[in-house]
């Protein structure tokens, strides 16, 4: 069958774009266009396929950058359900807690990394 619309790899690798100009320094005038374009792009590739891994690591990556913590965890346990054996996102997941000043989090999915 023939596919219509950018392939899902396409969408992410392209928000991804977006969401590093969006934090780049000086920030560009346009950022949060930038980032609901990111999103928006993200959520298409998730359409075509729900367990997507640049999509889903890219929403949580974005989330955890805008320091959206409930949001960044939903996504990267979404990540964690569809990967459970990539200890690397899950060492993500801890940094993130570390760089938000939560160290029993960062412990927690410490050990969840090296389980």
């Amino acid at each position: 069958p023939k596919k219509t619309g950018p392939m899902p790899e396409f969408e992410a690798a392209y928000a991804d774009t977006h969401v590093e100009r969006a934090f780049s320094d000086p920030p560009p005038p346009d950022r949060d266009a930038l980032l609901d374009t990111a999103r928006a792009r993200y959520q298409r590739a998730l359409k075509a396929d729900p367990k997507h891994k640049g999509a889903l690591l890219g929403m949580a990556r974005m989330h955890a950058r805008l320091g959206e913590r409930e949001r960044a965890v939903e996504w990267y346990k979404k990540y964690l359900k569809a990967y459970p054996d990539d200890a690397g996102a899950a060492h993500e997941v801890a940094y993130a807690h570390a760089r938000w000043g939560d160290w029993a989090g960062a412990v927690a999915w410490c050990d969840a990394a090296l389980k």
